[in-house]
């Protein structure tokens, strides 16, 4: 069994006054598949610890947890590590082998288990997940899906029953996404393991829960059924409803009063209404000056390795929104780190307009981080207060400022690394995945901030797998497939173009009208 008993838990970091968690008690059943939602800063990462004690973050706590009616800090490091597993978002922070062989042999060696168990194990996770083809390769030249699936085998490996996921699809591109799911569905629904795994990609997620639990400001706001949760958000006009997945919110807009959770409902729904007006054909936006060219690129990290980036062709302008979309893999994260001169090419050009300054986010912003509080961090860059106090508003850091960068949540860690980015005033903004552990009202604000950098003059390149956002504010996209650019163009040209790397509303239309990519498409069709 791995049924999980929480009693009236509450939890307060370090040195905070406010607690993370308040009063929560829930009873999770063995065999659930169920997600944790919520705004960042609302608890779920917090919460998720709790239920694994040697990764519970430092802090005073009140607390029962029981697994299967024992109190989980009973527990010793080898039950939770055979008992409760645990995948972080950053496939890296969990990696610490060489190989993939020895990535999934680690946890079982650790443990002690014999060699003849470890060589039976190792070889049935690496047919279960399908990896016995890469069985041999280095864990460096895996893609994040790939590295994600690999740390996923090793937990399993070790037979847990319950698995704690903390937003494992957070750098996963869309195919890569799906196929996870699949993955975490099939062992929920014939091993029988306990899964509660946070998220704010929804559109993939909510469809696959047995069960949604919404957290707000630390406390269990709602707790059912997917579609009962969405009716429940929708009717307090919560802001989580808005992160609900697009034919739910597509139906609210029209002002149904059902929720379609899954492209299939959405498309049967669809074909019930009268689409009868005309999409407004966009504006075409006037080219601004060229700020970083790039012409015939070519990159790679050893001498006799593959090309990560060939024959690739690349122009950024002032006041443009460019979203860079492909593959774990494709070489997304590499053309960033060359155009900003991290990297240099072995063949081609990188031309800049004369006394322009190019800052960078990187995928893992924790690597921004060095000092002890948020506050300090943001000093880090400038002691001016005016300016400070602005940054700390717009990027809405004011109730994390005395938090240590660490103890933030991810969605709030991608804040502060964007606004030291956005103290530096740079002309040129190198985004990787910026929208990162983010829920939707936030990202409707960062496309405000977006908007504004874009009015003076600024350029802003995001590689992303946000295909929604990117939809709906990019004023060009580009698609990269093993270092070459194969599809560049506006954002509804692009996508309407597309059958996985789409969006949920092209998913939904297609046959009807190919061209609308966004629920402002749809809702011009409607009329």
């Amino acid at each position: 069994m791995a049924e999980i008993s929480i009693e009236n838990l509450s939890f307060y970091y370090a040195g905070q006054e406010q607690p993370a968690l308040k009063d929560i008690s829930l009873h999770i059943r063995q065999g659930e598949f169920v997600v944790l939602i919520g705004s960042s800063g609302s608890g779920k990462s917090t919460l998720l610890r709790q239920l694994k004690p040697i990764l519970t973050p430092k802090g005073t706590q009140s607390r029962m947890i029981k697994l299967d009616e024992q109190p989980i800090g009973q527990l010793n490091a080898k039950e939770q590590a055979e008992k409760i597993g645990f995948l972080l978002q950053t496939p890296e922070h969990q990696l610490v082998a060489e190989e993939v062989w020895q990535e999934l042999a680690f946890g079982l060696e650790n443990l002690g288990y014999h060699t003849e168990t470890i060589r039976m194990r190792v070889a049935e996770m690496a047919n279960y997940f399908g990896i016995q083809h890469w069985f041999d390769r280095s864990v460096s030249e895996l893609s994040g899906g790939q590295k994600q699936l690999l740390n996923l085998a090793a937990i399993l490996a070790l037979h847990p029953d319950v698995l704690l996921l903390d937003e494992p699809l957070s750098q996963l591109d869309p195919i890569a996404a799906e196929n996870f799911l699949l993955t975490l569905r099939k062992i929920n629904r014939d091993l029988g393991v306990t899964i509660v795994l946070s998220e704010h990609r929804l559109e993939q997620v909510l469809p696959e829960a047995d069960r949604v639990i919404v957290l707000d400001g630390g406390s269990v706001f709602c707790d059912g059924e997917p579609a009962k949760v969405a009716e429940c958000l929708a009717k307090v006009q919560h802001p989580m409803f808005d992160s609900m997945p697009t034919p739910a919110r597509l139906a609210a807009a029209l002002g149904f009063e059902e929720y379609p959770l899954t492209v299939r409902q959405g498309r049967a729904w669809v074909q019930t209404l009268s689409l009868a007006g005309e999409m407004t054909a966009s504006n075409k936006k006037s080219v601004g000056e060229k700020m970083v060219e790039a012409k015939r690129v070519y990159m790679r990290y050893e001498k006799n390795r593959q090309d990560v980036l060939q024959e690739l062709d690349i122009t950024l302008h002032t006041g443009e929104l460019y979203a860079l979309l492909g593959g774990n893999g494709s070489g997304k994260s590499t053309l960033l780190q060359v155009l900003c001169g991290i990297r240099k090419p072995y063949a081609g050009k990188i031309r800049q307009r004369k006394g322009i300054k190019i800052a960078m986010l990187p995928q893992d912003v924790q690597t921004l981080f060095g000092k002890e509080t948020v506050q300090e961090e943001l000093e880090e860059i400038t002691t001016d207060t005016e300016k400070l106090q602005q940054i700390i508003k717009v990027w809405k850091l004011e109730q994390v400022l005395i938090q240590h960068p660490y103890d933030i949540s991810g969605g709030e860690q991608q804040r502060l690394a964007m606004a030291k980015l956005w103290l530096l005033d740079a002309d040129v903004l190198l985004l990787d995945e910026p929208t990162k552990g983010m829920e939707q009202a936030f990202k409707r604000h960062l496309a405000q901030i977006f908007a504004e950098a874009k009015a003076q003059g600024k350029c802003i390149l995001m590689a992303s797998h946000d295909i929604e956002f990117c939809a709906e504010y990019a004023d060009r996209c580009g698609m990269l497939f093993r270092g070459e650019l194969t599809a560049e163009g506006p954002a509804g040209t692009l996508f309407e173009k597309h059958m996985f790397y789409t969006t949920s509303v092209n998913r939904m239309v297609r046959n009807i009208c190919p061209q609308a990519v966004t629920i402002r498409d749809l809702l011009a069709l409607r009329g």
